[in-house]
């Protein structure tokens, strides 16, 4: 019957393929199939460029960042400052216009490169010990990069300098500085305490004895009529352990009431011996 009845023979039976018989492969062919897809040599020229591009940009966080000129050079000078520095926007005035830089910290921050502490006040944010992940600056290193900016200096607030004579014994837990420039207030992150500045007179930083500087700090803050309040054994106790040599310098622009009554422990510490 033409070879479609049951007594067809094996050629013309061989002759007869299914419809869908081109769609079934061997694993053979599968696998020389799946080699061909994962060989880049096979692909277009265009693509290959592509990957070239993009080997070449930044891998942070398991993310491709595409970086424009502006951002490249941001980066190189963050990276060659380490983690945990802080920058101010005016820091990059060579990557490009102003316009340009605030773009780039925009995009760098977005894709948590930088990190923005408060307006105007970016840091290259460390990464945790504790797989805690990325951690800003702490509060001295803020201090550090506006006293670098600004010019001023500061040196340990009235209170620190209370304990440290042992006229007190509370301890300051928020940062408090005393500092030769005006008094304010620096707020650098949400959730951290303010650093807080308060105005002393320059000429606390021309002592060359830290112990004559803290002294004058703390007892100015006290006052010469509420001193009779405070326990003088402490500063007694301080001032044994400092050679009178090393502080008599300081005492001619010491103020007069600060001077004697320093001038009194010695005399008292020299009565003893």
């Amino acid at each position: 019957m033409d070879g479609f009845g049951p007594q067809a023979n094996s050629e013309d039976t061989a002759q007869i393929r299914h419809p869908l018989a081109g769609f079934h492969r061997k694993p053979a062919e599968l696998s020389a199939a799946k080699a061909r897809k994962n060989d880049r040599s096979s692909r277009p020229w265009r693509f290959l460029i592509t990957v070239d591009f993009v080997a070449k940009t930044y891998y942070i966080c398991d993310k491709i960042i595409i970086m424009d000129s502006t951002e490249k050079r941001i980066m190189k000078i963050v990276k060659a400052g380490g983690e945990g520095k802080v920058y101010f926007p005016s820091d990059f005035f060579e990557c490009g216009s102003d316009k340009a830089v605030s773009k780039a910290l925009q995009r760098l921050v977005q894709a948590d490169v930088m990190m923005r502490m408060e307006r105007g006040l970016y840091c290259y944010p460390k990464e945790s010990r504790w797989g805690m992940g990325k951690l800003p600056a702490s509060s001295e290193e803020v201090l550090d990069a506006y006293k670098k900016r600004d010019g001023f200096r500061t040196a340990p607030c009235p209170g620190e300098a209370q304990n440290a004579l042992g006229l007190s014994e509370q301890v300051v837990m928020n940062p408090v500085y005393s500092t030769d420039g005006p008094s304010r207030r620096i707020h650098f992150y949400k959730g951290f305490r303010p650093i807080v500045l308060y105005h002393v007179s320059p000429k606390v930083f021309q002592y060359k004895s830290r112990i004559m500087m803290l002294a004058v700090i703390a007892l100015e803050d006290i006052g010469q009529k509420d001193l009779w309040q405070f326990d003088m054994d402490g500063l007694q106790d301080t001032f044994s352990r400092v050679p009178y040599e090393e502080i008599r310098d300081d005492l001619k622009i010491t103020p007069k009431w600060i001077r004697n009554l320093i001038l009194e422990l010695y005399g008292k510490q020299r009565a003893a011996n």
